[in-house]
């Protein structure tokens, strides 16, 4: 416990950050330290009453990890290599090292825990950094450990948790004053890249930092050096296992084609595979095909489609959008053992029915919490637009603007390829800071004072 006092305490005053000032910091402090109690708590609960089976994505990754455990390899190896694509590598060479031990997936959730405490620490670095002598950190963690999806995503077998953590654990280092700072960004961002391919926006958000800051050059080439040496290293060890450099998912093109057809709504469309669609490969000529193929594939008609039809491309980007930032129900299902599809408006629906009398099922527990983290999630969403006014209007936006611009760029990444509510978890934290300088402003009701943000 002294520890998390330690983490959720004052900043040191740094003339270099903003400064947001309140009158509450004992009672937020209190109210941090239960809200990541509360947390912490309903992730074990969860991690030891949950038995249902993963779904989807998570399913095939347990699969995959099955597959090559059970031949002696690591993935991808040369029984993965005729697979429409290659995906969550990371993921699945983890439950592969699990399955040497236990064929459990509880050590996998465990992880997800852990991994969910560095993702909050980081941030609160980072917020600390950027609102040096506030309590928005408190406000931070009161939202993020509210925040349901925060313990209901733990027993999910996704890359969402591990990305998204290491990805702010690199942020958190890169803002830090660790000496080779920059060199060890890279390697952390590099391994969150070969669990999610989305490193590259964050490599960006990096440049971005080093110029607006005009900090030596040489911080940057720190960040690409450490990032360069893990992909080489991965990749090699791929092509001395499989004869290929891969050292990320291949699924660009798999994907793209969903959005690239005459029946594409921007959402995920497993049928455009089937057959008399244009993603249909016969098993004739499937047989023939690896990964490289199905990628190359996918992603020739995909362009060529996008080409003769730009109007209905891009006319996909606000359904995208919408199916991207709607709903936070994604992570529901594991109230219910993964038995009930929470994804999409389907599932809203039904629990409208509910309330409103029109099913024969009655409203549970399950469904009161899910309600509530969409509610919760509605409510940051709306303090993040505020927050963002707020920092508008003071003229002190810079100093988190590359907050902004990496969940532009993870925006921009699904709104190009296909659209999806869960994607939209690396993007959490970026919305849970504004939110937060809102609800401090909000409740102190007092003036912000900051200064010069130009090196915040």
């Amino acid at each position: 416990m002294r520890k998390l006092t330690e983490w959720l305490s004052f900043a040191k005053d740094n003339e270099n950050c903003p400064r947001l000032k309140s009158n509450r910091p004992k009672i937020l402090k209190t109210a941090a330290i239960i809200s990541w109690v509360v947390m912490v708590v309903m992730q074990i609960v969860l991690l030891i009453r949950f038995n249902g089976p993963q779904l989807s994505d998570s399913a095939g990754f347990v699969r995959l990890a099955e597959l090559d455990f059970k031949n002696g390899v690591f993935y991808p190896s040369k029984y993965d290599m005729a697979a429409p694509y290659i995906s969550g590598n990371g993921i699945v060479n983890i439950l592969i090292l699990i399955f040497h031990f236990t064929k459990s997936l509880k050590p996998f959730f465990v992880l997800n825990i852990l991994l969910v405490q560095l993702m909050l620490f980081s941030c609160i670095y980072i917020v600390k950094k950027l609102f040096a002598n506030s309590t928005v950190h408190y406000w931070f963690t009161i939202l993020f450990c509210l925040f349901s999806t925060m313990f209901m995503e733990v027993v999910n077998v996704r890359t969402e948790i591990p990305y998204t953590a290491l990805c702010f654990f690199a942020l958190a280092v890169f803002y830090s004053d660790f000496r080779f700072k920059s060199v060890l960004c890279g390697i952390i961002l590099a391994i969150a890249n070969w669990i999610r391919p989305l490193s590259i926006v964050a490599i960006v958000v990096c440049l971005f930092i080093v110029i607006y800051k005009k900090d030596k050059f040489r911080r940057f080439i720190g960040v690409v050096a450490g990032y360069a040496c893990v992909l080489m290293l991965i990749g090699g060890i791929s092509y001395a296992s499989n004869g290929n450099v891969i050292y990320q998912s291949t699924t660009l093109g798999y994907n793209l084609i969903m959005s690239a057809n005459d029946e594409a709504d921007g959402s995920y469309m497993s049928e455009v595979f089937k057959e008399g669609k244009p993603g249909y490969i016969p098993p004739e000529q499937a047989k023939t095909m690896n990964y490289k193929d199905y990628d190359e594939y996918y992603k020739d008609i995909s362009i060529e489609w996008i080409k003769k039809n730009p109007g209905k491309y891009i006319m996909q980007f606000p359904k995208k959008l919408f199916y991207l930032y709607s709903t936070e129900t994604y992570s529901s299902s594991t109230l219910y053992n993964n038995h009930v599809r929470t994804s999409g408006m389907e599932y809203i629906k039904s629990i409208a029915d509910k309330l409103m009398g029109r099913s024969s099922e009655k409203f549970s527990i399950a469904d009161a919490i899910a309600c509530f983290n969409q509610c919760w999630y509605m409510m940051i969403a709306l303090l993040f637009v505020i927050g963002t006014v707020i920092l508008l209007k003071i003229k002190k936006w810079r100093g988190i603007l590359p907050l902004y611009l990496l969940m532009a760029g993870f925006t921009a990444i699904v709104v190009i390829i296909v659209g999806g509510a869960r994607y939209h978890f690396p993007m959490l934290p970026e919305m849970i800071i504004p939110a937060s300088v809102a609800a401090q402003y909000l409740t102190t009701r007092k003036k912000v004072k900051m200064p010069d943000d130009k090196t915040a």
